[in-house]
């Protein structure tokens, strides 16, 4: 089995039509985006690439809509949201 070390999505942004991008610790941190995260999710969206953002919070997708736009996470970087 060969093992890759990858250093970021850009490195595999060619390889995928589409990526489930989980939220906490990887979109946000709970209060705010993380470094580099909406500028990623914004190249992906502009290479024609599907995102769906994934979260294990107890509560309905809309909810994690509502919070994530509050912290700042716009909708036209994701495609959906799953819950």
């Amino acid at each position: 089995m060969e093992i890759l070390l990858v250093g970021g999505i850009a490195a595999l942004a060619p390889r995928y039509d589409g990526f489930i991008v989980d939220l906490w610790g990887v979109v946000h941190d709970g209060v705010a985006p993380l470094p580099g995260a909406l500028e990623c999710m914004a190249s992906l969206m502009a290479a024609g690439k599907r995102i769906v953002l994934l979260s294990n919070a107890p509560r309905r997708a809309d909810d994690v809509v509502e919070r994530i736009t509050r912290i700042g996470v716009r909708a036209g970087l994701y495609h959906y949201v799953m819950s």
